[in-house]
């Protein structure tokens, strides 16, 4: 029952171990401070992810989010300047967007020069991302709605599951009843 993700947030990080293989010696560079993104983040610790980079509008949050994210576990982690963060693109391995940006904060001409492969997954609403970015050989997108689809599937299959917890509930609930009302009869 508690298998497959239910989260956009935890989506995006199976979605980028999936397409990577391993995280262990992968470079993450999330967008954005807000709940998603700590949400991200703390998915991409579990798994054992290489290295953190952080950036957003607000350098104090982003070091807020990792500062946070420090008091329960030791990480490799770096914040990154909004206004550079562009430049590091071709030092990345994933990229997960998240913000509230009402225009895209990455447009295809950010990837002119990228020769390293790069996924780009873009969680925001509206997207973060341009589609055209996708247009570039060694640039992998998906999006939100992607993601929903396997957050979709997972839900159905845990729908799907449901009589067989009904029918655990109800033998533990039955022997629980043989048990209590047996207890005056017995030493």
């Amino acid at each position: 029952l508690h298998k497959g993700v239910i989260s956009i947030s935890s989506a995006a990080v199976e979605l980028a171990l999936q397409k990577t293989g391993s995280l262990k010696n992968k470079t993450v560079l999330i967008i954005g401070a807000g709940n998603m993104s700590r949400l991200t983040a703390e998915y991409l610790l579990k798994k054992k992810v290489g290295k953190i980079f952080i950036t957003n509008r607000t350098r104090a949050k982003a070091e807020k989010l990792i500062e946070n994210l420090k008091t329960e576990t030791e990480f490799n982690s770096e914040v990154i300047e909004f206004a550079d963060f562009k430049n590091y693109l071709n030092e990345i391995d994933v990229v997960i967007s998240s913000t509230s940006s009402p225009a895209p904060i990455l447009e295809k001409a950010d990837f002119a020069n990228q020769t390293n492969p790069i996924l780009l997954i873009d969680i925001a609403v509206p997207r973060d991302i341009a589609p055209e970015t996708a247009d570039f050989d060694v640039v992998e997108l998906n999006n939100i709605d992607e993601l929903n689809a396997i957050v979709d599937k997972h839900h159905q299959r845990r729908m799907a599951d449901l009589p067989k917890v009904n029918q655990i509930i109800m033998k533990e609930m039955s022997d629980f009843l043989i048990w209590y009302y047996s207890l005056p009869l017995l030493p």
